[in-house]
């Protein structure tokens, strides 16, 4: 808790003003006190090429004969300039078979606990990042109770400003801690005061290690934490022990304040450039061009700079590009790292001249500003935090903090980026080339391809391995990148970073372009063989969806019973041997031609085709959704997030044309339905391994149902198919408007136009003969002329029987008129003919044929057709 937050408590409680006042004051003094008081830091393996020894160290040895320790508190400082594999802070033995008695450590993400030798799981709980040159504060107490408590306080990162419980929980172990053992800083004991490991060292500062005989409250880590006080445990104190040095320690006097002071990091680009490429460069290496908020910023800046005075624009006094510019709105200086006003000027009189040329803020030698042209050549700098970090990708890193990389200092001229661990690039100006340097191993690992006097190596950049590096022999290529992307960004071969759904969009975000290049959405593995199909879940038959849509009839044929089809036909299956990329979580993602080439993909028989016509018109591939995304190991350059193929579905679209054969029963044209079927077959050699989903399998007409003679109907899956074959089946409805209008009707008024010549006087034959004998010649012809337009098969039609009962009729008529006075005659009336009453004979004879005629019209040919119709309309509708 704060001086500040404490104060406002004792307020809020209600405390006096006087009692306020007095504790200010004294709170005030305590600071006062603790801001002169000078402390011992202790310096241990610093510096870019020192290599990790275990020669280095601090000991003291605990003689003392007392009671152990059931309470204890250990607190300390400490800044690491590079981590490695065990990053001791405490080491505390009392015997070789106890050399953990005390073992305070890290790996750099988990903080790790020995006490009473035994292992404190619950310091594992909690995440523990460590940042290089940053100084943090940990205490550990042990409170002795019921139930021992051990509780981690990690006082946080930069501000110190308030304080962090990091983790607590129950002590393991045999509780009492021995005072007769020895104190090691620096390395950690694998045997009482020996067992040293090189890569278990610490590289770095430490200071203000104290050990109490209780466990302190947190009002009294705050102090501690905040720089508020020394503190001087009554166990042990790191400021007047009487330490035993081993090796190069530094001992330095440092104010107290100085664990807690907070200061801007700056590292110089010696190289001369405009102000946008400065900009750029800084921003991929993670870091912002500076801004200073005050005078005291800009001297930080020039005192960074007073070793490049001489590079920097030599006798000029206008020396390195500051983060300011009014480019956008004339007068108005802006940050141009956030796009905000700036708060503080320090233009040096009669700057700034203002106008559009003079756009950027460039710092001069006296700490003050001038505005001059971007295009203007001059050294940049860059301002960072000590938690921004680059990767390094391209190696075989076991842990991805290896592959933390950050600016610190400068080697032969330039910045240096140096590593979490051993590694580090520095330049090498014999060769004007890039070296990747291995610290522990006193050893350049590779060497950049390229020479670029001005550039740096970010992006994606050749190297040449100058050691075995990652299985790679010496002399070999090998392709790194430096980058600021994290794993949920892709990073463009320049180094900069775009969010992952902007790859392959068909737009450039990346400056370079890159992001449009190999937009390939299938990668297959090393063993994949194309012809194999794959296998379900569970070792199972692969299951196939499969889709029939009909788009369109194009003509139906009914003499040659054809019918022409434009249709597509969609499969759905899974391949759990693909590794999809570049998917689009918002759309589809079109697999391309190339990649479709690459992978198995069903096949499948059309079947029944005239004479084998089908036509593929098109067809594309794509996966439908994107989830389950696998991000790739941190040592991947290429940032490419992968899909697992199986919970990604691959649909093929093909559109054919076809002519397709159909069955055509025309027994009651025109009132027929014809069902036709397209027809899918699988191979055979697919037999035991690939099927259709019965469950899934689906049929459609999405194109005009109205056809000019049919429409159709009832598009559905045949209920015979099975795993290997899939049959659709569609209705085509005739249309029988016209063909009622041009047969029925017509047929019926020559019917009735022969009918009604019954009821022409009888003298008149030849009108009467001649009327029914060209309609009878007119419904042949109408009947020849519909019969052309039907396939020629014998079955017999009922529109045939149709026209041979018309026909029929028709015929009988004629003959009546031909034959109806030789019927008339034989009749009972008739056989008075040729008696000596011939004229009475003919009279009645007249009467006879009259009778005849009238039975004939009225009662024979209505009775005949409309029982006719009764049957034949009774047959097509029960059909």
């Amino acid at each position: 808790m704060t001086h500040t937050n404490r104060l406002r408590l004792h307020l809020n409680h209600g405390h006096d003003f006087p009692k306020v006042l007095c504790w200010a004051v004294i709170m005030l003094s305590v600071l006062g006190e603790s801001q002169g008081q000078k402390v011992k830091m202790f310096t241990m393996q610093r510096g870019l090429k020192t290599m990790s020894t275990d020669k280095v160290y601090l000991r003291y040895n605990f003689t003392e004969e007392v009671e152990p320790l059931m309470s204890f508190t250990f607190c300390y400082w400490m800044r690491c300039e590079r981590f490695s594999t065990l990053v001791p802070h405490v080491s505390y033995a009392v015997s070789d078979a106890a050399p953990n008695m005390i073992l305070l450590y890290h790996d750099g993400v988990q903080l790790s606990s020995f006490i009473y030798s035994k292992t404190q799981p619950h310091t594992w709980t909690r995440t523990f990042r460590l940042y290089p040159e940053i100084w943090y504060h940990l205490c550990h107490t042990v409170h002795d109770d019921d139930v021992d408590i051990h509780t981690v306080y990690w006082q946080g990162e930069a501000s110190f400003m308030s304080l962090s419980k990091f983790t607590s929980g129950p002590v393991e172990g045999t509780p009492g801690l021995p005072l007769n053992g020895t104190l090691i800083i620096g390395q950690e004991q694998d045997l009482l005061a020996r067992g040293f490991d090189k890569y278990q060292v610490l590289h770095g500062d430490y200071a203000q290690l104290n050990v109490w005989d209780r466990a302190l409250n947190t009002s009294e880590v705050a102090d501690l934490a905040n720089c508020r006080t020394p503190g001087r445990g009554n166990i042990f104190n790191m400021d007047t022990a009487n330490w035993e040095v081993f090796g190069d320690v530094q001992e330095t006097l440092v104010d107290l304040q100085y664990f807690c002071r907070s200061e801007p990091f700056y590292d110089i680009l010696p190289e001369e450039r405009s102000f946008r490429p400065t900009q750029e460069l800084c921003e991929l290496l993670n870091t912002t061009m500076p801004v200073p908020q005050s005078h005291e910023d800009s001297t930080s800046i020039l005192q960074e700079l007073a070793p490049f005075l001489n590079v920097c624009s030599a006798g000029s006094t206008w020396k390195v590009w500051l983060g300011i510019s009014d480019e956008l709105q004339e007068g108005v200086y802006l940050n141009v790292n956030t796009g905000r006003p700036i708060t503080f000027q320090d233009f040096f009189p009669p700057y700034p001249i203002g106008g559009k040329l003079n756009s950027c803020v460039i710092l001069m030698e006296d700490g003050t500003w001038v505005d001059n042209k971007c295009q203007l050549q001059r050294c940049g700098a860059c301002y960072f935090e000590r938690e921004d970090f680059l990767y390094l990708r391209g190696l075989c890193f076991e842990e991805e903090r290896r592959a933390h990389f950050r600016m610190s200092g400068y080697f032969a001229g330039r910045p240096v980026l140096r590593g979490y661990f051993s590694m580090s690039v520095i330049w090498d100006s014999s060769q004007n080339r890039w070296l990747l340097y291995d610290t522990d191993k006193n050893s350049t690992l590779a060497t950049s391809e390229s020479q670029d006097v001005a550039g740096y190596p970010l992006g994606v950049k050749t190297w040449i391995a100058a050691a075995p590096l990652c299985g790679t022999p010496v002399g070999s290529q090998l392709n790194l990148s430096f980058s600021s992307c994290s794993k949920e960004q892709y990073m463009c071969n320049s180094g900069s970073c775009i969010s992952h759904e902007k790859r392959c969009n068909l737009r450039y975000d990346c400056n370079d372009g890159s992001d449009e290049n190999d937009c390939g959405a299938v990668k297959t593995g090393s063993g994949y063989q194309q012809h194999v199909p794959p296998r379900g879940p569970n070792d199972t038959n692969l299951i196939v969806i499969s889709t029939v849509n009909i788009t369109r009839i194009t003509h139906v044929d009914n003499i040659r019973m054809t019918i022409g089809v434009e249709f597509t036909m969609s499969l759905t299956w899974r391949d759990d041997r693909l590794t999809f990329r570049n998917l689009n979580p918002r759309m589809e993602t079109t697999i391309t031609k190339a990649d479709l080439g690459l992978i198995w993909r069903p096949q499948y028989q059309i079947s029944p085709l005239e004479g084998g016509q089908v036509s593929l018109l098109d067809d594309f591939a794509e996966v439908p959704s994107a989830n389950r995304a696998i991000i790739p190991d941190f040592n991947i350059v290429n940032r490419e997030l992968g899909y697992p193929g199986d919970s990604h579905d691959i649909i093929t679209t093909e559109r054919y044309t076809a002519v397709l054969t159909c069955d055509f029963d025309l027994y009651i044209y025109p009132f027929d339905i014809q069902v036709c079927s397209i027809n899918v077959d699988m191979p055979r050699e697919y037999d035991g391994s690939v099927e259709f989903s019965k469950e899934c399998w689906r049929a459609s007409f999405t194109g005009s149902e109205d056809l000019s003679q049919y429409k159709v109907k009832n598009i559905a899956i045949d209920p015979r198919s099975g795993k290997d074959k899939m049959t659709v089946n569609f209705e085509l409805h005739r249309l029988q408007g016209v063909i009622l209008l041009s047969t029925f009707v017509p047929s019926v008024m020559l019917l009735m136009v022969s009918w009604a010549t019954l009821f022409i006087r009888m003298e008149l034959l030849n009108v009467r003969a001649v009327m029914s004998l060209t309609a009878l010649l007119v419904l042949y012809t109408l009947f020849t002329n519909l019969s052309r337009t039907m396939p020629n098969t014998s079955a017999i039609k009922l529109i045939d029987v149709w026209f041979f009962f018309i026909i029929m009729l028709i015929f009988l008529n004629i003959m009546v008129h031909i034959f109806i006075e030789r019927i008339a005659y034989f009749l009972p009336n008739g056989l008075i003919h040729g008696t000596k009453f011939g004229n009475l004979a003919q009279i009645g004879l007249d009467k006879t044929t009259e009778k005849v005629i009238s039975v004939i019209r009225f009662y024979f040919v209505p009775a005949a057709f409309f029982t006719f119709n009764i049957i034949f309309w009774a047959l097509i509708f029960t059909y």
